[in-house]
């Protein structure tokens, strides 16, 4: 129970009408490769938890079942100190590329040279910079990957399925989050998005489906600091973000080079023109003026996750176009730079995310009253651990005049009586809305003044009820209101 109301983990009293439509339009899976990628996938699962209307409102976990969720990782750290009940689940929710016997798997150099599928592995570097490089070795974690490729395919394809079954669309948006700079996430970022594109195609969701790439620039990760402080980290984390950039910026652009992205996993092979993703984010921490803010990690990881977030709420065009924002924007993004004039070696692939969203923040406020209120009951009834049992509810709504019987007395205290027609409730409930200053049929009746006789007692009524605030010092709530009476006593 504590932890549903830590805002870190997903948690805080959160107002059904603070929480907004999903779009039904689109399935969602998201994907957070390596530590920088599944702090930012649980960031979004978090905002999804906070911001959107379950398929199961009023059970206690939310349930969303058109969007999907995988984190991919070789450590298991980050996911088992995961609390709330928006965490990412270890069991149905993530992919481990973990090799207990890594080491002894790297030093049989031969059998890695002979093995087709990595012909690209160069493991005599490799051996060498086991004990020397703070933040991982890029290839180790492509290694890792390749040895469960055909079973994150599998995974891959069941996510996707689960996110569409019962959706009547079959568009479907995979989000992709990883860092640049440490070793799984720079390491795989490339495969996975490949790996998930031949996915699409062998189950017939080419067409209808789109990859987005949301990927952290190395000063995310050198802005924390943990890792600003060790020179060799910072120097590392470049050098893995400059190689990646490389390799990324080269295979958003094979058509124009004439080149392909082919590769065999083994079990299956991966041979195609196409980019890594059809819209590819770079997302840094640093200010205009090219310093890192202490908590640049956080900033980038909540600046990447608000884009998403989004997406995902019902939002339609101001025109009236089936099609949402986030397939609008893509068609523009892509058609865009045909129309550009392009320089010598540019390359108009890649888009920036700018300042971050301010908003008032209604669970933060709530939960903090919710937590005052609960405190100061603590209080009143003297005890530190309270059970809210009915006595005790019914005890102190008798104490505060909130019964039934004691505000219909209030409310009617001075009042005259009003004599109504006889009408059933099913019958008056036939009408539906009435217009300001109507009546249904019964009050409307030729010669019934219902509606002068009731003007003057609804002003009176609501003075009784709610009379205005003279002050915001508490002190000078007026008296001879109901809702100042029982604001006092609360």
């Amino acid at each position: 129970m504590y932890e549903s109301l830590l805002f870190r983990y997903g948690g805080g009293i959160l107002p059904s009408s603070q929480l907004g439509k999903q779009y039904g339009g689109a399935a969602t899976v998201a994907i957070g490769i390596g530590g920088t990628g599944i702090a930012a996938l649980a960031e979004l699962k978090r905002k999804v938890y906070q911001h959107l209307e379950p398929d199961n409102p009023g059970d206690p976990v939310p349930r969303y079942d058109h969007i999907q969720f995988l984190a991919i990782d070789s450590d298991e750290t980050e996911i088992d100190g995961m609390r709330g009940k928006a965490r990412l689940n270890k069991g149905s929710e993530f992919f481990s590329i973990s090799n207990p016997h890594l080491r002894a798997a790297l030093s049989g150099k031969d059998v890695i040279k002979n093995n087709p599928t990595l012909n690209w592995m160069e493991i005599d570097r490799i051996a060498a910079l086991l004990n020397t490089v703070p933040t991982g070795v890029r290839q180790i974690g492509r290694y890792l990957l390749f040895r469960k490729a055909a079973s994150l395919k599998d995974t891959l394809r069941e996510k996707c399925t689960a996110a569409l079954n019962g959706l009547h669309s079959t568009h479907l948006n995979i989000y992709i989050f990883a860092g640049l700079s440490g070793s799984t996430g720079s390491g795989c970022f490339l495969d996975v998005c490949y790996i998930v594109r031949n996915m699409l195609e062998e189950c017939g969701w080419a067409s209808s489906g789109s990859i987005f790439g949301f990927f952290f620039l190395p000063d995310v990760v050198t802005s924390k600091p943990e890792v600003a402080a060790v020179s060799s980290c910072v120097g590392f984390n470049y050098a893995n973000g400059y190689a990646a950039l490389k390799e990324l910026d080269y295979h958003m652009d094979l058509k124009r080079v004439h080149d392909r992205f082919s590769q065999n996993y083994g079990p299956f092979s991966v041979d195609t023109q196409e980019p890594p993703v059809d819209l590819c984010y770079l997302i840094s921490a640093a200010k205009p003026d090219g310093s890192l803010p202490p908590d640049g990690f956080r900033y980038a990881t909540h600046l990447a996750t608000d884009y998403v977030i989004a997406y995902l709420l019902d939002a339609p065009l101001w025109w009236d176009e089936p099609e949402s924002i986030i397939h609008r924007i893509l068609t523009t993004c892509i058609r865009a730079p045909e129309s550009l004039s392009v320089g010598h070696g540019a390359n108009l692939s890649y888009h920036i995310l700018g300042a971050a969203n301010a908003e008032i923040p209604m669970i933060q406020i709530a939960t903090y009253l919710a937590a005052g209120f609960y405190r100061r009951f603590q209080s009143c009834v003297g005890r530190d651990k309270v059970v809210l049992t009915k006595p005790i509810v019914d005890e102190w709504v008798e104490k505060l005049g909130l019964t039934t019987n004691q505000v219909y007395n209030e409310l009617v205290r001075g009042c005259d009586t009003l004599f109504l027609p006889e009408i059933e409730r099913k019958e008056l409930a036939a009408y539906g809305i009435v217009p300001k200053g109507k009546a249904p049929k019964p009050w409307a009746a030729p010669g019934n003044d219902w509606i002068d006789r009731c003007f003057g007692k609804r002003a009176q009524n609501r003075a009784a009820l709610n009379a205005p605030l003279v002050s915001f010092d508490f002190d000078k709530v007026p008296t001879g209101s109901l809702s100042g009476r029982i604001f006092r006593k609360l």
